[in-house]
């Protein structure tokens, strides 16, 4: 289901939604929640209930609209009740099956998640699994946690993990590849996006996405004086693959600059969201060790 996602600044002086980065904070919770459901055997279908697809389809979209409505009236009940989902005792109705999904579905997923951004970083994650043809709510998390939604990727992405983590294991599935995707018509060319959106994603939904990875040149200095430990970096990856920006924001200092020279001569496959190549930025930690 189309996932709910709201943004509130909240300052010394007024209170606003934020629409954009809402929208920003739903694309990189659906690739995280895509990353963390994969690596428990099950696949995310985005498409079916798409807004492109909902648009096209006024019943389809009435229908979606009322469900999303009965699942609110449900979640009111269930943040009490939390322990009263596995029984059964909550509902959305038979309506469900009217829904165009595949006949494999094991479940709709509705998601609620709620930020508040700068005086007071908050962050609620709401998750219910929906069975397909009665309706029954199948599972229930929540979440909340001290965590920018936009900026704390990781922080974000372990707790979707978590929040799964009651749901039985499959056969974990690999991570998509977008890029074979990319030359649909039989074009070697890389689609261009003048404006190319940016989104946060965490190491996890980064994984396999690495194609070539440079090692770090052990300072001297370093060396020298035994200084060991881990430096995490903030990069930025362009619609090419390549690292266009890398800064370090933690570890020991004679390490950071050895570690960013490195990091900025990696390159990644390019990232496809929704048919678009977009910016991605992310953390890495790299590790410096002596050996000997």
């Amino acid at each position: 289901m189309p996932p709910q996602i709201g943004i509130i600044k909240v300052g010394l002086k007024s209170t606003e939604p934020a629409g954009g980065e809402a929208r920003e904070a739903k694309l990189s919770l659906m690739v995280e929640i895509a990353v963390a459901l994969r690596s428990l055997g099950y696949q995310l279908d985005t498409a079916s209930l798409s807004l492109a697809n909902l648009q096209k389809d006024d019943e389809m979209r009435y229908e979606v609209d009322d469900l999303q409505k009965r699942f609110d009236g449900e979640l009111q009940v269930m943040r009490k009740k939390p322990k009263d989902v596995c029984k059964g005792r909550f509902s959305l109705g038979d309506e469900v099956a009217k829904l165009p999904f595949s006949e494999n579905a094991d479940a709709l997923l509705f998601v609620r998640a709620r930020g508040t951004r700068f005086t007071a970083d908050v962050t609620v994650l709401e998750f219910g699994l929906v069975d397909p043809k009665t309706g029954t709510i199948l599972y229930f998390a929540r979440s909340k946690m001290l965590a920018d939604i936009l900026e704390d990727s990781d922080t974000i992405a372990e707790n979707i993990r978590k929040a799964f983590s009651d749901l039985p294991q499959k056969t974990p599935l690999p991570p998509p590849y977008q890029p074979t995707q990319l030359s649909s018509a039989g074009s070697d060319e890389t689609p261009q996006n003048p404006q190319p959106m940016r989104i946060r994603l965490s190491q996890a939904a980064m994984k396999g996405m690495l194609v070539k990875g440079v090692r770090p040149e052990y300072p001297r200095m370093a060396s020298d004086n035994n200084v060991e430990g881990t430096v995490e970096l903030r990069i930025v990856i362009d619609v090419e693959g390549k690292v266009s920006a890398a800064s370090a924001i933690s570890g020991p200092l004679q390490l950071r600059q050895a570690a960013v020279a490195a990091v900025r001569q990696w390159r990644f496959r390019p990232y496809v969201l929704e048919g678009q190549l977009v910016e991605v930025e992310t953390h890495l930690l790299l590790n410096f060790f002596l050996t000997g």
